[in-house]
Formats: structure tokens, sequence, C-alpha cells
């Protein structure tokens, strides 16, 4: 009896496993489709004819990033240990991971942040990550319409702004779209299903809840119908 009590906690581990290689992988494989997105659209108005030397000229540093982006994730995969965390200017890093996801879809993304923004120590292509499946999800929302607007500022002390934060500095992004939004029923299972968050945001948002986990940061979402949708971070700051 003890042997195949034994053999059976042995699968449900291996199973365990399994499971979270796969969805390693995936997420990996999502976030890849993201960064080649660009790629796709440029050498398909190449194919087409439709790219002037003026828009060739504007899209292919893009598209020259979307595969620096691309072959980094790769190296991700293959890497047996995370990269070390580095000090990050936050702005550059998101005006970065953002442009690439933008430049070409129709969709205008303007950038606000205040002076003397704190420096993030983190993984840069954790970063990354999150940004851009935010992003992502904005621009599946709108449609190739639209606009979002990202703001960055500085929080001294968190602990005073919401309960999940401790009292101490934090870095707080609001990425807002001017999409559809959601109804409410939609957004509580956004915020409430952590394994698989409704609707077409599904695993992007679960990239990014892992993510911020992993980091000790934390996320919120507002939105309405009519309203689009406002995705709040707060990376915690590095004080020593």
């Amino acid at each position: 009896m003890d042997k195949v009590l034994s053999t059976v906690l042995n699968l449900d581990r291996e199973h365990t496993n399994i499971s979270y290689v796969s969805q390693s992988v995936a997420g990996i494989a999502h976030d890849m489709r993201n960064v080649l997105a660009p790629v796709k659209m440029f050498i398909d108005l190449l194919s087409e004819g439709s790219l002037s030397d003026k828009s060739m000229g504007t899209l292919l540093p893009t598209v020259s990033e979307a595969l620096n982006q691309a072959f980094a994730l790769n190296s991700k995969l293959l890497k047996a240990t995370p990269e070390s965390a580095q000090a990050m200017d936050v702005e550059e890093t998101i005006r970065r991971a953002t442009d690439v996801l933008t430049a070409g879809s129709g969709v205008h993304c303007s950038y606000y942040s205040y002076s003397d923004i704190y420096t993030l120590h983190m993984d840069k292509l954790l970063f990354e990550r999150v940004i851009q499946n935010i992003v992502s999800n904005s621009l599946q929302a709108m449609k190739g319409r639209g606009s979002i607007s990202i703001s960055i500022c500085n929080v001294i002390n968190g602990a005073e702004l919401s309960v999940c934060l401790a009292a101490k500095p934090y870095v707080m992004i609001s990425i807002k779209d001017d999409g559809p939004g959601m109804p409410a029923h939609v957004l509580k299972r956004i915020q409430t299903e952590r394994n698989n968050p409704a609707g077409g945001r599904g695993l992007g948002l679960k990239i990014v809840r892992d993510i911020l986990r992993q980091v000790g940061a934390f996320m919120e979402i507002g939105s309405a119908p009519g309203l689009g949708t406002r995705t709040t971070l707060y990376f915690p700051v590095k004080t020593h």
C-alpha cells in the first residue's frame, strides 16, 4: 500500500511539474507572438508594395527592436537561471517595450512622467513582458483605433495609498486605453480568477500576475463599458 501511495504521489508531482513547464512555455510563446506581430505586419506591407520610403525608414527601427526582443525571449527560455536584477530607467524601458507593439497599429500612445522617477532594480525582460501584455490587451480591445496613455510617478509611502501596499516607496505606472471597456461582471471575474482570467485578456493577465508576484508588485484594474480600461501597477523600490 505504501508503495502504491508513493507511486501516486510521484505521479502527482510529475503532473504538477509538467503543468508548470507547459504554462511557462505557453507564456513565452504568447509573448513571442506579441513582439513578432510588428515584423509580420512589416513583411505584409512590404509584399503588398504599400510602404513608402518614409514609412520604411520609420518602421525599420521598430522591426529591428522587435527582433531583438524576440531573441531575448528565446535566450530567456534557454537559460537555466533567470537574468539577474539590474538598474532600469523606467520611462525609457516602457517606451521601447510599447513602441514595438503600437508602431503602425493605428493606435496612438502618449507618455506622461514626473521628474526624478525612482530607479527600479529587477529583471528588465520580465518588466517588459508585463508592460507588453497589458498594452497588447488594449490593442486587441481597440481593434486598431483609439489611444493609450501611460503615466509614471513616484509613491513615497504605499501604505497611505492602498491597504495592499507596504509603507515603502513604489513606482506607480498607469496604462489607460479608450477602448470599449468591460462590464462589471467581466471585470469582477478578471480580478478574482487568478488562473484563467475571463475574456480575451486571459493568458496575458495570468503572465502579468505571475511576474508581479515574483517581484512583490501589485496591480489594480478599473473599467466600465464605454469608458475604457485603466491598469495601475505598483513596483516596489529598492531602498538600500
